[in-house]
């Protein structure tokens, strides 16, 4: 933990770090300007000259935690030597989110507890600090190359009409577990167990993807939407 007086320099950045600290430490709850400015020895006042609120503050964590997990993300979807199938580097998506969640779990807590992903931005890759922003821009481009080649290998298209359904429900998929057993019901379970569970959670995320009709909860019966299920 970081006691030393502040004198001189980047101030608005030592604050970021030192709340980072905070948080990384204790979780979001812990991060406030007074507790901040205590650490690093200057005045409250000092403080809001930089950062009109502690939700700004809290959203700054919020940001960096976010980078910290695209640059893991990007190391998978990028490692084509090693992961030559994209089922293979998909699959090690969710793993990078799910251990980013368990090896620190507060850092977690903190990219959730604030507004720290603008997607349309992203999505649209301008606008904001673009240089800021391409690793995000890049780990899109690289899931969505991913997405193109699962949707022709499961359903034999090539066109991503239903991207944002199946990536959503698959985040979903990763996210709801993440959270069950790092902050909800599961949390007490080993991690040994966590982990033989997650495998198959993650991969039932990947088989529930459906780019022919996303819509229809009966694609995968065979004969269609039965007329009652008194014959099953």
């Amino acid at each position: 933990m970081s006691t030393k007086p502040y004198h001189h320099g980047n101030l608005k950045g030592e604050l970021l770090r030192v709340a980072e600290e905070i948080g990384r430490e204790e979780g979001p709850e812990a991060i406030s300007i007074r507790q901040v400015t205590r650490r690093v020895g200057v005045s409250p006042t000092a403080a809001y000259r930089h950062y009109t609120d502690q939700e700004e503050l809290l959203n700054a964590v919020s940001n960096r935690a976010v980078d910290e997990l695209i640059a893991r993300l990007n190391v998978v979807l990028t490692d084509h030597e090693s992961r030559p199938l994209v089922a293979d580097r998909m699959m090690a998506c969710a793993w990078v989110y799910f251990n980013f969640a368990m090896e620190e779990p507060h850092m977690f807590r903190c990219m959730l507890a604030g507004r720290s992903l603008d997607l349309p931005t992203v999505m649209g890759g301008s606008g904001g600090d673009e240089e800021h922003l391409e690793p995000h821009v890049q780990a899109l481009r690289e899931f969505s190359e991913c997405f193109r080649i699962h949707a022709q290998r499961t359903d034999g298209v090539s066109h991503l009409q239903y991207f944002m359904q199946n990536a959503l429900a698959a985040w979903s998929t990763v996210h709801g577990f993440t959270v069950l057993c790092t902050t909800g019901q599961m949390a007490d379970l080993p991690r040994e167990m966590k982990n033989e569970l997650a495998q198959g959670v993650f991969a039932s995320a990947m088989r529930g993807t459906d780019f022919t009709d996303v819509n229809d909860p009966f694609r995968n019966y065979p004969d269609g939407k039965p007329d009652s299920d008194d014959d099953t």
